[in-house]
């Protein structure tokens, strides 16, 4: 009724912790302690730890059993001695009290201890470790310098589970689930959530489709370990290939509980793992790196492009112009055409504003070297490259913040009369004449802008 995991050696280049029970078979089996227990039957469990000395100089270690955390990253973590131990931390007792050891020069040591099941414990994983710390040793000769001596003291923690039989609940929930690129790789971040009373390890079956059908694939992917009743985010990186360049792509998901019990032939039975759950997520690669030095690229093009036209512009105020008079009918365009010239140019030389009416221009000043020299104002360069700019956050301005006119303008065409006014506007002659402060017998003339109250329009 009582089974154990033995774990492989957990160190840093001082010192290490392992199973004292070290075999070819438990080098294979993680760095754990796990224990199933049935808590009617086993009331203590003995065991022993390896403390292991790597470096040169002979070390003193403490030795304690403090809970387990599992970190928002999905990480996990040992409480420090001063922590609060509420679970599995507060079950060990060391053989003779005796908790700290002093180890000789690259040599081991073995301390015993016991596990005390309390009584009516709760059902499912107590999950914890046993922490070795140093206490007293000489400074690192490597981190000697200008005068100053500096103590490095290390930790090394190895993970220990209990898991108390009986009745077992298992299950998760994928709370969350994202699809992204970090540098050249594909990354998952899976959000997942303990629903039962024992650990759950999940794994998942992935693959991810672009516009062209499947792009790559990969089974038995791990997550991480999730523990009962808690939730945790993991970052998972994808082994296989490197992120796509461009577009859009879909990873379907198949996550599962891998968790295998260690328990065999017993009346506690723990229960199957939960049905898979299968989710999925959708990334649009963009190449930002590229895509930057490309707009950049294209705003020197552009930056380039202003700059000649504005010295174009520059000249041609400067050269002779003739005086065009506008006759009625005359269009921008033509001309322009007619002086072999863009209509734009010649609006801007003229200072003619969209919508580029002629309504009340009566001459034009066109570049031609049979005129007379003329100055036209050309706006300094800056003011030029920023007018666009300027012209789009005046409009937005404009129609947000501006109060609206409590009128309309419409303006009098050749033929138009009263009655066409009145029927146009919805109202009579006379209301739109008092208005505009006009005498009650006037009539409209073409081309007059004539001011319509909004709250009578009736278009």
């Amino acid at each position: 009724m009582l089974s154990v995991s033995p774990t492989i050696a957990l160190a840093t280049n001082r010192i290490g912790i392992r199973s004292g029970a070290l075999t070819e078979e438990s080098l294979r089996s993680g760095a754990s302690l796990i224990y199933e227990v049935d808590p009617v039957k086993v009331k203590e469990i003995s065991d022993s730890v390896e403390l292991l000395n790597l470096s040169n100089n002979k070390v003193i270690v403490k030795v304690m059993a403090v809970d387990g955390i599992l970190l928002g990253d999905g990480g996990f973590t040992l409480e420090d001695e001063k922590g609060a131990n509420d679970s599995l931390g507060n079950w060990f007792v060391w053989d003779k009290d005796k908790t700290i050891f002093t180890i000789p020069a690259n040599s081991n040591l073995t301390a015993h201890f016991t596990i005390k099941i309390p009584e009516n414990p709760e059902v499912g994983d107590h999950i914890g470790g046993i922490v070795i710390q140093e206490i007293d040793s000489p400074a690192d000769p490597t981190l000697k310098s200008g005068g100053a001596n500096i103590r490095i003291r290390t930790r090394v923690g190895l993970r220990a589970y209990v898991t108390i039989l009986g009745d077992i609940e298992r299950g998760f929930k994928i709370r969350g689930r994202k699809f992204l690129g970090v540098g050249n790789q594909m990354v998952f971040k899976i959000t997942a959530e303990g629903l039962g009373n024992i650990r759950s390890e999940l794994k998942m079956n992935t693959k991810i489709y672009g516009l062209f059908g499947l792009y790559d694939s990969k089974d038995d992917l791990a997550i991480g370990q999730i523990l009962p009743k808690k939730k945790a985010t993991f970052t998972v990186s994808w082994p296989g290939k490197d992120r796509p360049i461009f577009g859009p792509y879909l990873a379907i998901m198949k996550i599962r509980d891998d968790y295998k019990p260690i328990t065999e032939n017993t009346a506690l039975v723990i229960p199957p793992a939960p049905k898979p759950v299968t989710t999925w997520a959708v990334a649009f690669f963009v190449p930002w790196t590229q895509l930057g030095i490309l707009l950049i690229l294209l705003f020197v093009i552009w930056f380039l492009i202003q700059v000649k036209r504005w010295r174009n512009m520059l000249l041609l105020s400067r050269v002779p112009v003739v005086v065009y008079k506008v006759k009625k009918g005359d269009h921008l365009v033509d001309i322009a055409n007619e002086y072999g010239m863009g209509w734009k140019l010649l609006a801007k030389l003229n200072d003619i504003k969209p919508p580029y009416s002629l309504r009340g221009i009566t001459k034009i000043y066109v570049p031609d070297a049979r005129g007379a020299r003329r100055d036209i104002r050309v706006p300094h360069f800056f003011t030029y490259l920023t007018k666009p700019a300027r012209h789009f956050v005046n409009k937005i301005i404009r129609h947000f913040f501006k109060k609206a006119k409590p009128y309309y303008t419409i303006i009098v065409d050749k033929g138009d009369t009263k009655k066409d006014i009145e029927k146009f506007t919805g109202m009579s002659w006379a209301e739109i004449a008092r208005y505009n402060s006009l005498g009650a017998t006037a009539r409209p003339k073409v081309g007059q802008e004539l001011k319509v109250p909004n709250r009578r329009k009736n278009l």
